[in-house]
This record gives C-alpha cells, sequence and structure tokens, in this order.
C-alpha cells in the first residue's frame, strides 16, 4: 500500500509541476494578447487537462483508493469537452487562421512529442 501512495504522490508532483509551468505560460500570453502555442502548448492545445486527466486524477485515486475509479472518467471527459469546445471556438474566431493550422497541426489533448515546438506563425 506504500507503494501506491509513493506513486501517488510522485504522480501528483508531476501533474501539479506541468499545470503551474502551464498556467504561467498561459497568463503570460494573455497579458501580450495572443493565445500561447510554445512550451507545453506545442505538444497539446490543453496541457492542465491533459496533467489533470493522466497525473492528478490517478494520483488522487491511488492516495485515496480505488472508489473514484468509477465516476472521474467520464465526468472529467465531459468537463473537458465542455470547457475546451467553448474556448476553441472563441480563439478560432479572434485568430481565424493561424488558430486554424495550430489546431490542426497540434492535438486537443494527448501531446505529440513527435516536434520540439510549433513555429509556423505569431502566437508565442
Amino acid at each position: 500500500m506504500e507503494f501506491l501512495h509513493i506513486t501517488g504522490i510522485i504522480l501528483l508532483t508531476i501533474g501539479l509541476s506541468i499545470i503551474l509551468l502551464s498556467l504561467h505560460q498561459l497568463i503570460d500570453g494573455f497579458r501580450r494578447g495572443i493565445p500561447v502555442k510554445n512550451g507545453s502548448y506545442a505538444y497539446t492545445r490543453n496541457p492542465i487537462y491533459f496533467s489533470a486527466i493522466i497525473f492528478i486524477i490517478p494520483a488522487l485515486i491511488l492516495i485515496m483508493g480505488p472508489i473514484l475509479l468509477i465516476p472521474v472518467p467520464f465526468l472529467t471527459y465531459s468537463l473537458f469537452k465542455l470547457l475546451t469546445g467553448k474556448k476553441e471556438r472563441i480563439f478560432e474566431e479572434k485568430f481565424v487562421d493561424e488558430y486554424i493550422e495550430y489546431w490542426k497541426n497540434v492535438n486537443s489533448l494527448i501531446p505529440r512529442f513527435n516536434r520540439r515546438s510549433y513555429n509556423n506563425s505569431i502566437f508565442l
């Protein structure tokens, strides 16, 4: 049981690190008035959700117990689709061609690690 808790703490630490880094990048981009497309956003359009789904939720399940396995995946995915759909429509309307090109080249949730960064536009 101790192994599961330690693994959960490691996953939680990784997940929180990715979230904090992504939030920093996002806030910096908003201050500049442009969406972020470098750093963690070069690999996935939603690194905060990715981190929550891949690291935070499994960590909480390992730390708190398997009862969370039943509702959490369904609730998380539903919330992800609801929130990201609205955000992406707003960005598509505001940045049109540049965002559409970014959308075509960077996955919504699962990162593409075969590229170092996305450099084909004015985005960060």
